[in-house]
């Protein structure tokens, strides 16, 4: 038995959709580009198409016109991150809210001793808070 591959291209753009549709979500479930098109009788091509334009956007295709979407509030959010390398490549970070003070870098460098068998050797740039007398003293 086999089932007749449609030209996807002259179907209406509704059933189109409807296909589109379909593909991903039986390439969400793990089905491959072949066996999504032969369930839905449309060429390994499309179906190939259809897929990794999810994979790439994270949607599958809309209409001409209709793009789909989510409309979020335009507040933007502020985070800060402190981080350091090891020589092995290792990275250590620590996200933060507000500014850096000697407060929040003091518990950056305690994080930092908890599980060092060895000396630090920090490298720092010239920002007040990296010199200022409570880290050097704490």
């Amino acid at each position: 038995m086999c089932i007749e591959k449609s030209d996807a291209r002259k179907l209406k753009p509704e059933v189109q959709q409807q296909l589109r549709n379909q593909a991903v979500h039986l390439f969400k479930k793990g089905w491959k580009n072949q066996k999504i098109a032969g369930a839905l009788g449309v060429s390994h091509v499309y179906a190939g198409r259809w897929c990794s334009a999810y994979t790439k956007h994270g949607r599958s295709y809309s209409l001409r016109g209709k793009t789909q979407g989510l409309r979020l509030p335009a507040k933007k959010e502020r985070i800060n991150l402190i981080s350091s390398v090891r020589n092995q490549g290792q990275a250590r970070f620590m996200i933060y809210d507000g500014t850096m003070n000697s407060d929040t870098f003091i518990k950056f460098m305690k994080r930092l001793i908890k599980d060092a068998c060895r000396k630090i050797y920090l490298i720092l740039d010239t920002i007040r808070v990296h010199h200022n007398k409570p880290v050097k003293s704490g």
